[in-house]
């Protein structure tokens, strides 16, 4: 191969590189010429093409002249690369994800309302004598680690459990079918005391309190006498709030809280005037109140207060076995005159606060 050396040429300079998109030129609209200025301005017409293009707008290909004088039409073919940008591909996968979502949607749709499970409380005994399957839940309130309330060397959750014993042997002798939501010194969170009594639809619930009026545990010597509480409204149990169950609220839940109301209020009719007749108590009537149990519990509940801790003489009555027997057998006797349906006329309620032993 010559050496260039020994051949020396002249040296020509570069010639200076030119904008790869100078302004428009003067051409006429649709033609361009097919040098450097040409090309560059048909450039910027492919551009403004596919920016037109992807914007929804029409725009006319381009018309080119050869070296012979001759024109050509140039219709700008799409591609990815300087001036568009190509469709993103989506893999199977991510398309059958939301698929699989809808598809779990419609299952758990079907799994609520196609099979028609909606819950329903109705009672299994029709009032018009005693059954033998007729539940009826006692609940000695507090329990445990929560004494309740204590005054006077009293301790509430002592008083609940005892009476309560007592009314579960005394219905059970009367033929009575009876759960206890504890029957030792244990606390039960009242999530747990609704939900056994919501395992026995229609059953009786009645939960045994006793009352306080002093704020400090010292007796006022003002309040004293029985009340019992019942519920206007009925609230679902957390488990229950399912789109069933709220789908089915016109149907099934509105008709039932009806009877579970007005039962309710029954049934603390027939308590109440049983304790009064038997206790000689003062009469403090029975009264609505929204108080968990009474809330949550979809059958027939009510919370019976038997008098208050924080009074003198009831403090030195309830000291007395003779007499919390006697409590019982009253309570026992109202629930039984419920279920046999020999009601008494409602008994008058008073407006006056109730206690904190509740």
């Amino acid at each position: 191969m010559p050496d260039d050396t020994d051949n020396p040429k002249e040296e020509v300079p570069p010639e200076p590189l030119s904008d790869p998109l100078p302004p428009a030129t003067d051409a006429e609209p649709g033609e361009l010429d097919k040098g450097a200025e040409g090309m560059a301005a048909f450039a910027r017409k492919r551009a403004e093409y596919w920016a037109s293009r992807n914007a929804g707008v029409s725009v006319p290909s381009a018309v080119v002249k050869g070296d012979g004088g001759e024109e050509s039409e140039v219709v700008p073919v799409r591609r990815a690369g300087r001036f568009s940008t190509p469709a993103p591909r989506v893999s199977w996968t991510r398309r059958l994800v939301p698929l699989a979502g809808l598809a779990l949607l419609l299952s758990c749709l079907w799994a609520l309302i196609g099979t028609g499970q909606f819950p329903s409380w109705q009672p299994w005994w029709t009032g018009a004598g005693l059954p033998g399957n007729a539940a009826v839940i006692i609940d000695p309130g507090h329990g445990g680690g929560d004494s309740g309330a204590v005054a006077l060397g009293v301790v509430e959750k002592d008083l609940n459990l005892d009476v309560g014993l007592r009314v579960g042997r005394a219905l059970r002798a009367r033929g009575v079918a009876v759960k206890l939501t504890r029957e030792d010194d244990h606390f039960v969170p009242l999530e747990g005391r609704v939900r056994l009594a919501n395992a026995l639809p229609g059953a009786v619930f009645v939960s045994i309190h006793f009352n306080d009026a002093s704020g400090n545990g010292q007796a006022t010597g003002r309040a004293s006498g029985i009340e019992t509480y019942y519920c206007e409204h009925k609230l679902p149990p957390a488990s229950d709030w399912t789109l069933a169950s709220l789908l089915g609220s016109a149907k099934v839940r509105a008709p039932d809280e009806r009877w579970a109301v007005r039962e309710g209020q029954t049934l603390a009719d027939c308590i109440q005037g049983s304790l009064i007749a038997g206790t000689g108590a003062e009469n403090r009537g029975i009264k609505e109140r929204s108080l968990y149990v009474t809330h949550r519990v979809m059958g027939p509940a009510v919370l019976v207060e038997g008098g208050f801790v924080s009074h003198p003489g009831e403090a030195r009555r309830l000291g007395d076995v003779a007499y919390r027997q006697t409590l019982a057998e009253c309570i026992a006797e109202g629930i039984v005159k419920y279920l046999r349906g020999t009601r008494p006329a409602p008994t008058p309620g008073l407006t006056a606060a109730a206690g904190a032993g509740a």
